[in-house]
């Protein structure tokens, strides 16, 4: 009979000790996650970077004129693709930041 106290003894220990394992790992990753989406916030400013790539790209096109203004747009459009691509993908991971 000692044997089976002694039995469910250690059974609600361990049970206690997981519970406050899964709690204590579960406060660990909502922390993680929260500083997570902060550092995301702080990385990216409210400031568009694809309309502030397009307002240089439309002062830099009255300034030069030939190919090598034909150029520098290509160039810049296809910067302000891979900003926008950034861009997706920030929100993608920003979104997948959860338990």
């Amino acid at each position: 009979m000692k044997e089976w106290e002694e039995w469910w003894e250690n059974y609600l220990i361990r049970r206690k000790q997981k519970e406050a394992l899964r709690t204590h790992i579960r406060d660990v990753l909502q922390k993680k996650a929260k500083e997570f989406r902060t550092s995301f916030n702080e990385c990216f400013y409210d400031e568009s970077l694809y309309e502030k790539h397009s307002q240089v790209k439309d002062a830099l096109t009255q300034q030069f004129d030939g190919k090598a203004n034909r150029a520098l747009v290509e160039r810049l459009e296809m910067n302000a693709l891979r900003i926008s691509s950034m861009s997706v993908k920030r929100n993608i991971a920003y979104e997948s930041i959860q338990l």
